[in-house]
């Protein structure tokens, strides 16, 4: 059987994802189809076996009327993800660019802002916590606290909050850096070498030439950071979802439905983030 060399190709391409979408089938697809079919059922741990009960949008009602603790938890989520973000790129193209100079160690840098990466693991963040991790080792003295107490006073508590939340943002920022490094070493050096034969500032070909070009990479990079922020470990929605299936009622109806909601919102999100960011992101060759 003779075949064009375009369906050569789709062929091809297709041979190259269809281990990944076996897995997303088999790992993704289906269970987010059984999460939604037991949203709209009463199930629980205690009537698995038994037949599913429809009660149709009684559990997403029952999210947002009824529940006082799934909406606070889901708009504190969301506040944190407007701050975490900006800082999370800002914080990583910063951390990209000294990577790009060329000094001695250049490596071993960007290994030590990749390391938390791969050892932050849930279970590993988790097991730091219980051993009171969360703390900045700088301010557990009695004397620095004591210090700050003075003259910080009731907002020393949040200020200490602060601190440790900004240290993990920028514990969060390996894989940006990575991408973004990758950006920067795609982009033509001809386009530098005619920026500065113009005569312009390395401040002006920051803005004219590298911020464009990089507009690709960091459309992934906000992707990624706002998916990674919703799948945080310590994100309240999650806990509060694990809390209600596993410590309290044992429901999964209602999980699920909350589940979905959160999946929803963050599937909407995205789609946003696209269309807007979309607009001003610049593919050369393009135009």
């Amino acid at each position: 059987m003779r075949i064009t060399l375009r369906t050569y190709y789709a062929l091809t391409g297709y041979g190259f994802i269809a281990l990944w979408l076996v897995g997303f089938s088999v790992f993704m697809l289906i269970p987010l189809i059984r999460n939604g079919i037991w949203s709209l059922t009463d199930i629980s741990m205690k009537n698995v076996s038994e037949p599913l009960n429809f009660i149709g949008l009684d559990n997403y009602v029952e999210a947002f009327t009824i529940d006082i603790e799934f909406v606070p938890y889901l708009m504190e989520t969301f506040r944190n993800l407007v701050i975490d973000v900006p800082v999370i790129l800002a914080f990583s193209l910063a951390v990209a660019l000294l990577a790009m100079q060329n000094v001695p160690g250049g490596m071993l840098f960007r290994a030590i802002f990749f390391l938390p990466v791969v050892i932050g693991s849930a279970a590993v963040i988790g097991r730091l916590f219980s051993m009171s991790g969360g703390q900045l080792v700088l301010f557990r003295g009695e004397g620095a606290q004591h210090f700050l107490q003075i003259y910080l006073g009731e907002r020393l508590p949040d200020f200490m909050q602060f601190l440790n939340r900004s240290i993990f943002v920028l514990w969060r920022s390996g894989v940006q850096i990575l991408i973004f490094i990758a950006g920067l070493k795609s982009i033509d050096p001809a386009l530098y070498e005619a920026a500065e034969v113009d005569g312009a500032s390395p401040w002006s070909r920051f803005w004219k030439v590298t911020l464009p070009m990089l507009s690709p990479v960091m459309l992934v990079n906000i992707v990624y950071t706002i998916i990674d922020s919703f799948t945080d470990y310590f994100n309240r929605v999650l806990w509060y979802i694990r809390l209600v299936s596993f410590r309290t009622s044992l429901r999964l109806g209602y999980p699920s439905a909350l589940g979905f909601i959160y999946f929803f919102l963050i599937f909407v999100l995205v789609i946003i983030v696209f269309t807007v960011v979309g607009r001003v992101t610049f593919y050369r060759g393009e135009r």
